[in-house]
């Protein structure tokens, strides 16, 4: 077993070799403060016209505070931030709010540890008519008789279900036939989600302020941690919900899908079928400071706070 990159806690303690063991224990927090920071620059014209934009990317803050400690709660955390050098060296943290979606069915349905589902991003696929010229697609239902069509598109005289390609442009929508969005591009701020055979009323749902992060095969570096900030189902819904079962999908036949809408946007170009935890989602952090200090008092009680950063990949 390798060492622990979590930073110690009940859910995650360490034993003297720095390695995952259940058999010890951890200290928990004596309060957690989330700070988002969105850097913008606004000005005013002077006619009063607000101007505004935003140059920079996103990023977490967290400031943790634990009760007094006795020596043999202390250590484990305390050596464990030593051995990340400072700033050098990134860990994960593991929120204790939000280790679990709010929704306990959904909650369930999610986790790994029972060797339930994973929500996956999705695309329900569109006709050759609505392909946009320079997006990667997969072709999920070629139709019959198409394969001119598929190749004024820019998918190659021999299309075949599950080629991806990128379009060329528009196209006939004679014969039928569709192709799925390969990825969502950085800046969206929704996703459709779903896994197999999900049912909305029987498996629950996100609900807004549920943190996930995203496991991606196609980019190892998104390392990104997103709040959600609103939930359609195919009963509340803003935008209609496509239905996975729609265009032959071979994916997730017999499934429904939520969209979930998000903040921040998508960092990263992120692939369909990219996988998001919503159980227990880590974010990637490094000290904010090279210090640490602490302080101990007449009742051999250690006092010590920590306050940590996003470290994206």
């Amino acid at each position: 077993m390798a060492f622990s990159n979590v930073l110690p806690d009940p859910h995650n303690p360490i034993n003297d070799a720095g390695k995952a063991d259940s058999s010890k224990s951890a200290p928990g927090f004596a309060s957690v403060q989330v700070s988002s920071e969105f850097q913008t620059i606004t000005n005013r014209t002077n006619s009063g016209r607000l101007i505004q934009s935003s140059t920079a990317g996103h990023k977490w803050s967290f400031s943790i505070t634990y009760n007094p400690l006795l020596r043999e709660d202390f250590e484990p955390v305390y050596n464990f931030l030593m051995h990340q050098k400072g700033k050098l060296s990134p860990f994960y943290l593991s929120l204790p709010q939000n280790r679990v979606p709010q929704d306990s069915v959904f909650a369930a349905k999610v986790d790994p540890t029972g060797g339930n589902k994973t929500m996956k991003t999705y695309s329900s696929g569109v006709a050759r008519s609505g392909l946009v010229k320079g997006q990667e697609y997969k072709i999920t239902n070629v139709g019959t008789s198409a394969e001119s069509q598929w190749n004024a598109v820019g998918a190659g005289s021999s299309p075949s279900l599950g080629d991806v390609f990128i379009a060329t442009g528009a196209g006939s929508d004679a014969n039928g036939g569709f192709a799925a969005e390969t990825y969502r591009d950085k800046g969206s701020d929704n996703l459709q989600i779903t896994f197999a055979s999900y049912d909305v009323s029987a498996d629950g749902n996100p609900k807004p302020g549920d943190f996930f992060t995203i496991t991606d095969s196609s980019d190892t570096l998104h390392t990104k941690l997103y709040r959600v900030t609103r939930v359609e189902t195919d009963t509340v819904y803003d935008t209609a919900i496509s239905d996975p079962d729609s265009n032959s999908l071979p994916t997730y036949n017999g499934s429904e899908a939520v969209r979930i809408y998000f903040s921040p946007s998508l960092q990263r170009n992120t692939y369909t079928d990219a996988s998001l935890n919503f159980h227990n989602p880590k974010p990637r952090v490094i000290l904010s400071q090279d210090v640490q200090e602490y302080s101990l008092n007449s009742d051999n009680l250690y006092s010590f706070n920590i306050k940590l950063e996003e470290a994206q990949k």
